[in-house]
């Protein structure tokens, strides 16, 4: 299946999953789904990264708030933003296959 392996996390400790297609997403006050107290939260999306060609990759991140990015089991982007703000990777080399992603 396209997408990543979504997990809500909401303020009442209740866990929920779904999976996301895409990754944009603009919440503002909003939970991120019904089943999700509306209020803090945190999420998690995990899958799989298909890399056609061995090379150099960088990864961006458009967020706000504290984010991390790993590929293949290595933090390769993390930081945190106050407001809605661009963060880039350094750039690494990722490998022809698929390879592991987690962001939170």
């Amino acid at each position: 299946l396209p997408g990543l392996r979504a997990e809500y996390l909401g303020s009442d400790g209740q866990t929920h999953e779904r999976l996301d297609e895409i990754l944009s997403m603009t919440w503002a006050s909003e939970s991120p789904d019904l089943r999700v107290p509306t209020g803090k939260f945190s999420a998690l999306w995990s899958g799989r990264l298909q890399v056609w060609n061995t090379g150099k990759y960088r990864f961006r991140i458009f967020t706000e708030g504290t984010v991390y990015l790993k590929v293949n089991g290595v933090t390769v982007l993390e930081g945190q933003c106050d407001e809605a703000a661009w963060l880039e990777s350094d750039a690494i080399t990722v490998e022809w296959g698929e390879r592991p992603i987690e962001i939170a």
